[in-house]
């Protein structure tokens, strides 16, 4: 993600975690948390997509935190997530 944001003012992300996604240890969780408030003003656009209702209400609940666009997607609906992370791009 550093290298994403290396030249760039905005950055989107698509995410999406499979079935075989058991959880995050805290380390991890605490890393990804450090990386979202270095680039709090950078995130334009985060698209995840999952079936986990717990992961969904905790996403939910952090969108209203982040000044970017965040929209969680059902694993079924992947296609219209990757047509929103790209919608509206320029060259």
């Amino acid at each position: 993600m550093h290298e994403a944001f290396a030249g760039r003012s905005k950055v989107r992300c698509y995410c999406e975690l499979g079935s075989a996604f058991s959880g995050m240890d805290p380390g991890a969780a605490l890393e990804d948390f450090k990386l979202g408030i270095e680039h709090l003003w950078g995130w334009e656009r985060v698209a995840f997509v999952m079936d986990d209702n717990w992961i969904r209400r905790a996403i939910s609940a952090f969108r209203l935190l982040l000044p970017g666009e965040i929209m969680v997607f059902e694993t079924r609906h992947a296609a219209e997530a990757r047509g929103w992370i790209t919608a509206d791009l320029t060259a």
